[in-house]
This record gives C-alpha cells, sequence and structure tokens, in this order.
C-alpha cells in the first residue's frame, strides 16, 4: 500500500513553499504535474532530482491507468502549476481514484490565492463563494455576475488580463456601483498590487491590465446591512446640495457646508454628487 501527497506549491514567489512540501517532493518516486515545465523551475530552486510526469486537465482520464499502477510500486506527489491541487484543477478526479483503493491520500498544505486574497481584502472571509475562472462566454459571464449581485457571501473568481475589462463593464452593469471589489494582481509575486475600491470606479484603477487577477466582491449580506443607511444618507446630501444648488451656492461653499455636516463623508463623494446635479 502505497500513499499519494497532494502537495500545495508557491502561487508566485518560490519561497512560500514549506519544508514539508520540499521534504515529499524529495523522497517521493515520481511527482505529477499540471505543466512540468513550470514544476521543474521549482524543483530547481531547491535541487529535488524527483522524476516527473504530466497531468493536466487533458490527459487526466488516459493518464489513470499508469498512474495507478506507479502508485502499486511507490509513492507519488501531485502539484499543480500553483497553490493547493484539486481546487480549479484536475486533481479532484484523481483523489476520487485514489479513494476508491486501499492506497493512503495525503494533502500537505500550502498557499492558495484564493485563501490569500481573501485574508488581505478587509471583506468578510467566514463565508464565501469561490467560482473559478468565468466562462469564457461574455453571455455566460453574464449569468454568473448577475447570481452574484444575489450571493449574500464574499464572492471569489479568477480573471485573465484580457478579458478583465469585459468583465468590469459586466460588473458595472450588474452590481450596485457602491458595492465594495478587492482586485488582486500578481499576488506574491515581484509586481503584487492589491486595491480595494467600488464597483463604480474600479475600471478606471486598471486601465491596461497584465498578470493574473483574483477578485473579491463583498457579499449582498454585507451590502445590505451596511449600505442601506449609506443610500439613505447620500440621498439626504443630494437634496441638500440641490437646495444649496438653487440658492446660488458654488461648488465649494456647497461641498464645505456638507462636510460639516456629514464629515465622515469624503470631499470627492461629494463633489462627484454635486455633478450630477
Amino acid at each position: 500500500m502505497s500513499t499519494i501527497y497532494f502537495v500545495g506549491t508557491p502561487i508566485g514567489n518560490l519561497s512560500d513553499i514549506t519544508l514539508r512540501a520540499i521534504e515529499i517532493l524529495t523522497k517521493v518516486d515520481l511527482i505529477l504535474a499540471e505543466d512540468t515545465r513550470t514544476t521543474k523551475k521549482l524543483l530547481n530552486k531547491y535541487e529535488i532530482k524527483t522524476k516527473l510526469l504530466s497531468y493536466h486537465e487533458h490527459n487526466k482520464t488516459k493518464r489513470l491507468p499508469e498512474i495507478l499502477e506507479a502508485l502499486n510500486n511507490g509513492d507519488l506527489a501531485l502539484v499543480s502549476d500553483a497553490g493547493t491541487p484539486s481546487i480549479h484543477d484536475p486533481g479532484t478526479l484523481l483523489a476520487n481514484e485514489i479513494l476508491q483503493t486501499d492506497h493512503n491520500i495525503v494533502p500537505i498544505p500550502g498557499p492558495s490565492s484564493i485563501t490569500t486574497a481573501l485574508s488581505v481584502s478587509g471583506l468578510d472571509s467566514e463565508h464565501f463563494t469561490f467560482l473559478g475562472f468565468l466562462p469564457h462566454q461574455k453571455s455566460k459571464r453574464e449569468k454568473i455576475i448577475s447570481t452574484i449581485s444575489s450571493i449574500e457571501n464574499t464572492s471569489v473568481f479568477f480573471e485573465t488580463p484580457h478579458r478583465l475589462k469585459s468583465t468590469l463593464d459586466l460588473l458595472q452593469k450588474l452590481l450596485n456601483p457602491q458595492r465594495k471589489i478587492v482586485v488582486c494582481r500578481e499576488l506574491t509575486k515581484i509586481y503584487e498590487e492589491i486595491v480595494k475600491t467600488t464597483i463604480a470606479e474600479v475600471k478606471s484603477k486598471f486601465p491596461n491590465p497584465k498578470g493574473e487577477f483574483t477578485i473579491v466582491i463583498e457579499g449582498k449580506s454585507d451590502f445590505s446591512e451596511t449600505k442601506l443607511s449609506e443610500e439613505k444618507i447620500f440621498n439626504e446630501i443630494y437634496e441638500d446640495l440641490k437646495i444649496l444648488k438653487k440658492a446660488g451656492s458654488g461648488p465649494k461653499e456647497g461641498i464645505q457646508w456638507i462636510m460639516k455636516h456629514y464629515p465622515h463623508i469624503s470631499k470627492k463623494e461629494i463633489y462627484d454628487i454635486w455633478i450630477t446635479i
């Protein structure tokens, strides 16, 4: 009876690997890798000489007999290109197959861009919904984003740079513009960037998107509990500014009056309301 280890690997910075992961990858007889070229970079850094075998979305079924045979003869490890195996990669099929045998399956915890993004988002991380990569087809993406509008949990998903603008357009079209969104770009890498803003303003923050994106969106329940009162306040400010403008006040005078009575509202937010009147 052998063991297959599901090993979490870095999502960007190769120094984020655990000591236990290095130990396991060194001692097993074979490593199953989503992209052997990507995994080879990690193994070279830590001088790990273990043999590699590709196991990915397009060969996951075909490879199963070969993998099970290899497991009969020794211990294996499964890694994805980045993060934790089976989370949005073909490891799920393999896990199900192994659990039907007498072999052991052992998780070796490691990084995940999902929990990494949630940890710095400032949004509810106790209850969240992970949506993977949104579909390529625009109509299907629109359907999922419409669903996000009614999800009470925080939503997390991945997006590619070439589809980011289109997805942000759909978010602005289908979600309340004041809902909070956190966009994490290139997590743990050299050009890491974490931006927290609103749906209304997010597109302006990424005019030329590059890199890999993990997006976290405030849940409906959090939004409704904390934002209904804010919406009421903004409506009151709108009405006050209308009165001030009608009375002949200029923007500077009107904004100063509002800031005095609503000190927690920023000058920019007040000006944005002023120019809509």
